[in-house]
Parts: C-alpha cells; sequence; structure tokens
C-alpha cells in the first residue's frame, strides 16, 4: 500500500471500511434469504435455513455479503466525488441536495413502506434517491470555478481536486550554500564553462509535517465515518429488497430479478463518477490547448511514398 494511505497501515483505511459492514452485509443476506423463496437459496447455491452452513457455504455467503456491502457503499462514492457541493464558505450547506440528510430522510422511509407490499414503492424511493445523485454530478460537473492558475473557469469538481492536489503537495524548498574547501566533502565545484571554482549549492526540500498530521486526522475520521455511513445505507438497502421479495408466491427466479432492478437503479449513479474521472485526467492534460487548430496548420502536405514503389521511381533531376 502507498504512503498516502499510511504505508503498509491499510487496515486503518480499508478495513475499518468495510470489516463491518461486511459482516453486516452476511447478516443482512442471510436474513433477506430465510424470507424470501426457498428456491432462491438454491438459485445463490446456499442451503436451505433449517440446515447448518458448511465451510464452502459460509465463504460463499461471506462473499454475498461483501457484494451487498460493496452495492450499498456506492452511494458515498458520489458523495465523495461531489464533496465540493456540501460545503459553502467553509459552512455545511444542508441543501436539498445533501447527501447526509437525503440518507436519514431515505432510512426513514424505507422502513416506513417495507410492509406495503407493493413492487413499485421501493423502486420509486431507489429512483428518487438516485435521481439526487444524478443532480448533484450534474452541478459538479456544470458549475464553474475561476483559479488564478488557470486562464478559463474550469469545474467545480476540477477545481477542489486541483486546490486540494496543491494543498496537500506544498512544500518549502530551502537552498544553502557553502565554499570550496580543502575538505572533500565541502569542495567547490568547478564550471564546466568557465573552469572556475564556484561554491557548491545544495538544494534540501524539506515536506511540511504538519500537513500529513491533519491529512491523517481527516482520513481517520472519514474512514470511521465511511463505516458507519455503509451500514446505514446496507439497512435501508435491505429494507427496500425486503419490500421487493416478501410478496407471496414470487418464485426464486423473480425475486433475483426484481433485487437486480434494485441493484441496478441504486448503483447506476456510481457509473458517472467514472466520467469526472474522465473528465478530471482530459483536463489536466490540457488536451484541447495543445492540439492545433485546423486554421493553424500549414498547407503544405506531406506525400508518404510506398516502400514498394520506390525501386520503380525515376532518379529525380538536378
Amino acid at each position: 500500500m502507498s504512503d498516502t494511505y499510511g504505508g503498509t497501515r491499510w487496515w486503518e483505511y480499508y478495513a475499518v471500511r468495510y470489516l463491518m459492514p461486511s459482516v453486516a452485509g452476511v447478516a443482512i443476506v442471510n436474513w433477506l434469504c430465510s424470507h424470501g423463496n426457498g428456491n432462491l437459496r438454491a438459485i445463490l447455491s446456499l442451503p436451505p435455513i433449517t440446515e447448518r452452513l458448511d465451510a464452502a457455504s459460509l465463504l460463499l455467503l461471506f462473499l454475498y455479503g461483501n457484494l451487498f456491502c460493496y452495492v450499498a457503499s456506492y452511494p458515498i462514492l458520489v458523495f465523495h466525488a461531489t464533496r465540493v457541493l456540501d460545503f459553502t464558505a467553509d459552512r455545511w450547506l444542508r441543501a436539498r441536495s445533501d447527501g447526509y440528510l437525503a440518507t436519514i430522510i431515505l432510512l426513514v422511509t424505507s422502513f416506513a413502506i417495507a410492509r406495503s407490499k407493493w413492487f413499485l414503492l421501493p423502486i420509486l424511493v431507489a429512483t428518487c434517491f438516485s435521481l439526487l445523485q444524478f443532480y448533484r454530478l450534474y452541478r459538479g460537473l456544470s458549475g464553474h470555478v475561476s483559479l488564478s492558475i488557470c486562464k478559463k473557469p474550469v469545474s467545480l469538481v476540477f477545481g477542489y481536486s486541483f486546490a486540494l492536489a496543491r494543498r496537500r503537495g506544498r512544500s518549502q524548498q530551502i537552498t544553502t550554500e557553502r565554499s570550496g574547501t580543502n575538505d572533500p566533502a565541502n569542495r567547490a565545484t568547478s564550471s564546466p564553462e568557465t573552469g572556475d571554482d564556484e561554491p557548491e549549492r545544495i538544494s534540501t526540500l524539506e515536506k511540511k509535517v504538519w500537513h500529513q498530521d491533519f491529512m491523517d486526522t481527516y482520513r481517520h475520521l472519514r474512514e470511521h465515518g465511511n463505516s458507519a455511513f455503509i451500514f446505514i445505507l446496507e439497512l435501508a438497502l435491505a429494507a427496500l429488497v425486503y419490500e421487493a421479495i416478501s410478496l407471496q408466491g414470487l418464485s426464486g427466479e423473480r425475486q433475483l430479478s426484481r433485487i437486480a432492478v434494485i441493484f441496478a437503479i441504486w448503483a447506476i449513479p456510481a457509473i458517472f463518477v467514472h466520467l469526472i474521472g474522465q473528465h478530471l485526467e482530459r483536463r489536466f492534460s490540457l488536451y484541447d490547448r495543445k492540439v492545433p487548430e485546423k486554421s493553424d496548420l500549414t498547407s503544405t502536405e506531406t506525400v508518404l511514398i510506398p516502400t514498394h514503389d520506390v525501386g520503380n521511381r525515376p532518379p529525380a533531376r538536378a
């Protein structure tokens, strides 16, 4: 693991974030399967609820729990990518698109409709939650901010990422000089152009230690908060899935298809986080400024002569 995430202390980040929600995901998947049609467990290659789990089934159930945990955490990915929207002038904005308030409303709504036995209700709730994420993605990409180092305004997500990277990477460069002495360690260097002795220049790069300490602090806070955030989203998603499969008379195949529909609606906004990554890469490369316009190209055309035609061409005349 890179130094960005604490060197080899990977457990302080990924394990803290996903271990507890993964265990909770195992319990949730087992509970959902026990309330669904018995054929659902067979489709998932799990033994009946009355039988004891063997090692292979327990491992498979743990993988299902991890899958449920990761799917449930997708909205956090969107909220993290658009976190520039959450604060204005260093104050929590608490706007209509706030992801934290929306998650609490989602949790309460999901439990409120858990026994309505109407499949369209969980679909509607999941769709509204996804539309909120789409709105945040739109604002993050369409909103613009001016940076002193950029000639043109940039998107909010790029401006925030760029400013954060510069803040994290800022350092002090100290240049010291010492004259040449008889000591080989402090011997003056000779200029390749004049041959005269010049004082040796030593450049030292010193990082601001408090920057790293401050970053470690908010990363730890965010990772522990992520664990609780994922757990809440797991409960909300479990309630929506339970509402979709609790209707009596559904076959295992239909229950699985309903779960797939809810998972798809839940995960679609996270796809566009990939678009944000593409946008950051494209904007950072300054591709449009480096490629010349058609009007800047000269009218001179270069004619390529195939190799097999070179021998058949007549010699050039003087």
